[in-house]
């Protein structure tokens, strides 16, 4: 029973680490972010396609650049945010869902509110995640950003 139980914990592991990555871009912001692969399926169900590939270091680096002249709140620094990045094909076009988290309150965020934000894409309701998430939409193509 140990050596079934040792195995399930090693399968799951190694699902959830092969479904996303975390990574570090300090020339953009002082948090961490996740890169989901096109395998990854959310429990919230959110799909904006049925078709989805996994975002690049160089597609996130794109968005990145073109955040720096976005600012869906202008008064906020967007370099706390912790990020999600999904990867979607919609109308034969590549777009990033990207999820930006407030985490300078880090044990609000960490322990309550985004707790699994590595394992899962985070979307909440109600007026935390009003004031302290982003959800964005960016079309690679056009290099275009929108609030989603």
């Amino acid at each position: 029973m140990k050596i079934l139980l040792l195995i399930s914990i090693v399968f799951a592991s190694r699902t959830l680490s092969s479904q996303s990555e975390i990574i570090e871009l300090s020339q953009f912001y002082e948090g961490k972010g996740v890169i989901f692969n096109e395998s990854y399926k959310n429990k919230a169900g959110f799909h904006p396609s049925d078709k989805a590939f996994t975002p690049t270091f160089s597609d996130i680096k794109i968005f990145e650049e073109t955040l720096r002249f976005f600012s869906p709140r202008p008064k906020e620094n967007k370099r706390d945010y912790y990020r999600q990045y999904l990867g979607y094909i919609i109308n034969n076009e590549k777009y990033l869902i990207v999820y930006l988290m407030n985490f300078k309150n880090k044990r609000a965020a960490s322990k309550i509110y985004f707790k699994e934000w590595d394992k899962e894409f985070s979307l909440g309701l109600g007026e935390y995640y009003e004031k302290n998430g982003i959800l964005l939409k960016f079309n690679l193509q056009d290099k275009m950003i929108g609030v989603y």
